[in-house]
């Protein structure tokens, strides 16, 4: 049977309905919520319609002629919250605050008298009293206050300013007591600044919806809002373009660069038709001052990308311009410490330079992060930072910014590419400025300075962490062709070696440890580049030692790669602290289990665990793993259990670092016979790979997986799926918890008939969890709400829960972690 499609006149989704069914009308609505709305609507119309008009003052109510893209969920805030006496909608240049409190105003139906006033390019700061008087009381004395106090009276009125940061510091207290002497009075402001007066509400309007970073296809393009705003300005402006398969990927990267501003998203689109969106995408990349084509009838800051950010720009101190400007440098989150060093703040301007980052966040030129897994971050818009940065470079200031940067992180690398064990706080503050370290890799590349190896090394050690290798090789390759001090190249040399050694190129490897080991040499003096101490030389010959006998032992060459560790061993008992000389222990214990001497390791590794300091968790977090390892291999199920426990408690709920001891424990747990748990366990083990990157190989990880993967083979397969099921939904903390004595999660018998929900359905379980509609839904996954519908209540079902709610909460705790 052939189907046709009509679309909801309401909210605009596919009706699909057969072409072999006879009406008389077409179908109007996709549901009856709809239906309901669209009669609200004609209600309130005919209740406009029949009622006085509305006076609007001295001004006139915009309106707009375009089609108003998205925001339905701060279009509901707004809703909710216009009953507040001050409501003002902030938002970076160019986040379309205008535009919403306009769809807001046009969208209410309330009784009373709504007043627009806006306030761009009007004067504002010398003209707003009379301003507002002209507007809410057109035959009161433009000089006499209490005239328009006495106008107003207990009149209900709506005034909506709009575009008012040019008045937010001179007349925050005049609208204070405007409001405190007429009570009828409600105020709607939209304000790159807000006024921070007692009664007032703000709401933060965020940029629009952006793609999935994996958006290739129409339909994954058109669940961003900043995708649907895309598309229909260019399709509005040029009938040619059509959205396709060819240029959907390119019009996702597009909208990410522009940061889902609708203001350059409007922009962009206006250039569709003279170039393809790659070649846009290009230019933007390039500079965005090619963002110049707007409306004609746009204000003058509305007209251009610079003039948008250039009026906010001008209403900053010069220390507040400086500190802007000097940001831009800084290609990723950062926080109050990075700031300092790039702004060149010392320690005890602290509060000052914190000062002048708050006044840039409340001027909504900074973007902070309160929830982020490092702490607060900020961080500045591409769009606004690629402003920032031209500044820089006309103010004369982008080399010596660039110069404090880079020492700062060279400061902070020195250390990571030179100890044997680096703490993890350490590592992962490397890890957490990874992308700063990149630009900064770059810039000095560029000008072939010596601290480009010392970067290159970090980045490699820290990329090695994330378990991403794809850009190791090619910089690093390229780094040992500068010019260095022999201590950075050798500890550049020695992350090479220990990125071929886990990638497996085990020749490669013993070349880059061995010239590690010799460049630094038996004994070095004082004379460096950049001053180190005979013992920093030291330690790093150390550490090229022990790469180098990880190499020859993974080669067999077990004499050799004990005798080599032992070098190590010496000069860290000389030079070292507690935690080097442990760490080279480890490696002779490794050795020692490799050549089949498990007494010899077992012994060496007691030691390392005896000598440890309790408050260190790093060290103890390595030796725990040797300990378990060897426990295993000496056939100590119960010892390499206690271990793989211990080592638990000790690490953070990252999946990938609770793979290897929960395959461990399952190993363990496997030899004492418990089926059941050890099954559970290695299916969570199993589930934690594949939730995060397992970062480093170690000496018994195949063949532990080789075990597990036989003992899972030998069960009965329902069993293993219906476990799986559960595993693949535990977050890392459930997952440990379990690990060390918590009950299994309960499984209803109703999953287990029916068995893996689909993808579709996990999909409509994440989206009710956001709070969407069954329209919402359908236009997200281009269906109709009654396909939705369904889809829910089979879930419900098939979940033996109830309701929505309960939908959402099992979502959010199962799916999310």
């Amino acid at each position: 049977m052939g189907v046709s499609a009509i679309y909801c006149v309401i909210c605009e989704s596919r009706i699909v309905v057969p072409s072999t069914r006879r009406t008389r009308t077409h179908k109007q609505y996709c549901s009856n919520a709809c239906r309901q709305r669209a009669y609200r609507r004609r209600l309130a119309a005919t209740e406009r319609s029949t009622a006085h008009p509305r006076p609007l003052g001295a001004t006139t109510f915009p309106v707009r002629l375009d089609k108003f893209t998205g925001r339905a969920g701060e279009l509901e805030r707004l809703r909710t919250l216009s009953g507040k006496r001050l409501l003002t909608v902030t938002g970076a240049p160019g986040v379309g605050k205008s535009r919403l409190a306009m769809q807001h105003v046009e969208a209410s139906s309330g009784d009373g008298v709504v007043v627009w006033l806006d306030l761009d390019g009007r004067g504002g700061t010398e003209r707003f009293p009379g301003l507002l008087t002209t507007a809410l009381a057109p035959g009161a004395d433009h000089d006499d206050e209490q005239s328009l106090f006495a106008a107003l009276g207990a009149q209900q009125v709506l005034l909506v300013l709009d575009n008012c940061e040019e008045v937010v510091e001179r007349y925050a207290s005049f609208l204070e007591t405007l409001l405190s002497r007429c009570p009828g009075l409600r105020i709607l402001a939209t304000s790159r600044e807000a006024f921070r007066i007692p009664c007032e509400t703000v709401l933060g309007l965020d940029p629009l919806s952006l793609p999935a970073p994996t958006a290739s296809t129409p339909k994954a393009l058109l669940r961003s809002e900043a995708g649907q705003l895309f598309v229909e300005r260019a399709s509005s402006g040029n009938p040619n373009f059509a959205l396709s398969h060819d240029n959907a990927a390119a019009v996702a990267e597009l909208c990410v660069e522009l940061d889902g501003l609708p203001l350059l998203i409007e922009f962009a689109a206006h250039w569709v038709g003279l170039l393809t969106v790659t070649e846009l995408l290009t230019r933007v990349r390039q500079s965005a001052k090619v963002l110049t084509v707007g409306s004609r009838t746009a204000s003058d800051r509305h007209s251009s990308f610079l003039s948008a950010f250039a009026s906010s720009y001008d209403r900053l101190s010069a220390a507040e311009q400086a500190v802007f400007r000097r940001l831009s440098v800084l290609s990723g989150p950062f926080d109050l410490d990075l700031a300092m060093a790039v702004c060149g703040q010392d320690a005890p301007s602290t509060q000052h330079s914190a000062q002048l980052l708050t006044q840039l966040r409340a001027k909504s030129l900074l973007v902070a992060t309160v929830d982020s897994p490092n702490g607060t971050e900020l961080r500045q818009y591409g769009s606004v930072r690629r402003y920032a940065g031209e500044l820089l470079e006309e103010a004369g200031e982008a080399e010596t910014t660039r110069d404090l940067l880079i020492d700062w992180l060279v400061d902070l690398c020195q250390p990571v590419v030179e100890r044997i064990t680096v703490p993890r706080e350490l590592l992962s503050r490397v890890c957490q400025v990874h992308q700063h370290l990149l630009s900064a890799v770059e810039w000095t590349a560029r000008a072939d300075d010596e601290r480009h190896v010392v970067l290159v090394a970090a980045l490699t050690r820290a990329l090695r962490a994330r378990g991403e290798h794809a850009l190791i090789g090619r910089l690093g390759e390229r780094a040992l062709h500068m010019a260095a001090d022999c201590a950075d190249r050798s500890v550049l040399m020695t992350e090479l070696a220990e990125v071929k050694l886990a990638g497996g190129f085990l020749i490669d490897a013993v070349t880059y440890a061995s010239r590690a080991a010799e460049l630094i040499g038996e004994r070095h003096t004082a004379d460096g580049t950049r001053g180190r101490r005979e013992c920093e030389y030291r330690t790093v010959r150390a550490r090229a030692l022990l790469a180098l006998a990880s190499c020859l032992r993974r080669i067999g060459q077990h004499a050799a790669a004990e005798a080599t560790a032992q070098q190590a061993l010496a000069i860290v008992r000389e030079y070292g602290g507690v935690l080097d000389e442990a760490a080279c222990l480890e490696h002779l214990a490794i050795t020692s289990m490799a050549a089949g001497d498990l007494d010899q390791a077992s012994r060496t590794i007691s030691d390392v665990l005896g000598s440890l300091p309790e408050y260190d968790e790093a060290g103890a977090v390595q030796a725990f793993d040797v300990a378990t390892d060897i426990a295993l291999a000496a056939g100590e199920s119960a010892r390499a259990a206690a271990h793989a426990e211990e080592l638990l408690r000790r690490l953070p709920d990252d999946a990938g670092l609770l793979h290897r001891p929960l395959s461990r424990l399952a190993a363990a747990v496997v030899a004492d016979g418990d089926r059941l748990r050890a099954l559970r366990l290695a299916e969570l083990a199993r589930a934690m790979s594949e939730q995060g990157r397992v970062t480093e190989q170690m000496w018994l990880d195949d063949e532990v997986e080789r075990q597990l993967q036989a003992f899972v083979g030998r069960q009965q397969p329902a069993e293993v799926q219906r476990i799986r099921r559960v595993a693949v939904t535990l977050s890392p903390r459930l997952a440990r918890a379990f690990a060390l004595g918590a009950t299994w999660p309960h499984e209803t018998a109703e999953e287990q008939r029916t068995g893996v929900l689909s993808a579709r359905k996990l999909d409509i379980a994440l989206f009710v969890a956001e709070g969407l509609t069954n329209s919402q839904i359908a236009n997200r996954l281009g269906v109709s709400p009654r396909t939705v519908a369904t889809h829910l209540a089979r879930l419900r079902s098939e979940l033996n829960i109830e309701s929505r709610a309960q939908v959402a909460a099992w979502a959010r705790t199962a799916l999310r972690g």
